[in-house]
This record gives C-alpha cells, structure tokens and sequence, in this order.
C-alpha cells in the first residue's frame, strides 16, 4: 500500500521544468511524463515543430500558450533551447498560437500520436477476380 500512496502523490505533485518523473517500486520502474511550464523563445526556422528540454527528438509535444489558451501538437526536433527558456517553437507553430512572440508562457505536454492508419487488403470474396 506504501508504493500506491507514493505513486499518488508523484502524480499530484505540481509540474516543473524537469522532464520525465521515474519512480522506483517493487515490480521496477514506472515512467510518467510530466508537464513542462516555463517561458518559451520562437525560432524563425519554418515548420511546427518545437525543441524542449525533457522531450526526445522524434516524438510530438502538445504546445499550450498558456496568455491565450490556444494548444497546437507538434513534432519535437533535436536541439536546445535559448538559456531560461524550456523550449524553442518554430514560426509556423507559433503562428498557429496565434503569433506568440519570444518569452511567452507555455504549457508543454507529451503526446503520444495515434499509429499510423495502413491500408488493408480486403478479404470480401466479391472483390476476388473470377
């Protein structure tokens, strides 16, 4: 019961600029990714695409200016960010925030993209050539 109790109050800690949370239990490692808040810069690279601290190149990041609320998912690209920033937006995703500028206040979250959808061959026998 101990390792539940530590578990809840890992996840209802606050977030913080520190990347994924490890907790050690009896049955080995549990991963969960925390939220990042801080301040972010805007790159005038094209694309959307966002470089964080925390965040593994290759994956998506869900982006939230936290000033307008508006939240855009984008693919997380190698490279650091300007120092006291958590993260560098491409312009193309900071104009989808609807044009945030350099040092505004951001929400940035993992997000784990749905597979990929890939055609299948149909098995309907009225397909089949006779």
């Amino acid at each position: 019961m101990k390792s539940l109790a530590s578990l809840f109050l890992i996840l209802a800690a606050p977030s913080v600029a520190q990347g994924p949370v490890v907790a050690q239990g009896s049955r080995g490692s549990l991963r969960i990714a925390a939220d990042v808040v801080g301040r972010a810069d805007v790159g005038q690279i094209p694309g959307m695409f966002v470089v964080a601290r925390g965040f593994a190149a290759g994956g998506y990041a869900k982006v939230t200016a936290l000033d307008s609320g508006r939240t855009v998912v984008v693919a997380v690209a190698d490279g650091e960010a300007a120092p006291g920033m958590v993260a560098m937006l491409s312009a193309d995703a900071a104009a989808a925030l609807d044009g945030v500028t350099a040092g505004f206040r951001v929400r940035l979250s993992p997000y784990r993209a749905p597979p990929p959808v890939t055609p299948q061959p149909s098995s309907n026998s009225a397909d089949a050539p006779a």
